[in-house]
């Protein structure tokens, strides 16, 4: 039978602080390249449709 390991809970001293600047820049990173690869996926599907009408 496996036994459980005893976890201690996270307190604020395990948790490391951020800069906010770099915060931001990686938050702004991340939503561009979500919004590039939704741009691309209709960008993909809008061509399929139209060539698949087309052939």
């Amino acid at each position: 039978m496996l036994k459980r390991k005893k976890v201690k809970p996270i307190t604020l001293r395990d948790v490391t602080i951020i800069d906010d600047g770099k915060l931001r820049k990686a938050i702004t990173a991340a939503s561009l390249g979500n919004a590039m690869e939704w741009f691309d996926f209709g960008v993909y599907g809008f061509v399929a449709y139209a060539l698949g009408k087309v052939f």
